[in-house]
């Protein structure tokens, strides 16, 4: 009964330190696809071609990201609402949880709220600019921090488990 103990210990702190690694990959791509939509949506006002709600459509409909469900809201909260573009902007990035990003990467999403929609171009892309430089070296952080994550929380939860099944047993 105790072998079944310490395995069960064994386990379940090895499963800890995988979801902790999982946790940080998924940060790590919210990072990097906040970066790309970003990045796209920087191009695509710079071009004037798109207005923003397409844009966001647009970004709402690539699949491949898991950004795509708060795309999807502010693309239906835009073309639903009279509210204005950027108050839904940034309700979007503060209020949404299915998205692992820090306070502060979500502030500065949500400070962009504040211009996308209501000055000029140039005024939207120096501030899209500027979000875009901080995501790059959230991206970097992020990468490092999953690196190093992926290297360390299994291991030490693997331990963390024999040290306990070795008290228990």
């Amino acid at each position: 009964m105790r072998a079944l103990g310490a395995l069960l210990l064994v386990a379940a702190c090895t499963l800890a330190g995988v979801q902790r690694t999982r946790a940080l990959h998924f940060h790590r791509r919210c990072v990097d696809d906040a970066l790309a939509a970003l990045r796209y949506l920087d191009a695509e006002l710079c071009a004037e071609a798109t207005p923003l709600p397409e844009i966001f459509s647009m970004l709402a409909q690539r699949r491949d990201s898991v950004l795509q469900p708060p795309f999807a809201a502010l693309a239906e909260k835009t073309a639903a609402s009279g509210e204005g573009l950027g108050a839904l902007w940034s309700e979007c990035w503060l209020r949404d949880t299915r998205v692992s990003l820090s306070k502060n990467e979500r502030l500065a999403l949500a400070r962009l709220g504040a211009v996308l929609g209501r000055y000029g171009a140039q005024e939207q892309a120096r501030a899209l600019r500027g979000s875009i430089a901080f995501f790059e070296a959230a991206s970097a952080r992020a990468q490092k921090r999953s690196a190093d994550g992926a290297r360390i929380s299994v291991p030490v939860g693997l331990t963390l488990g024999l040290m306990l099944a070795a008290a228990l047993v």
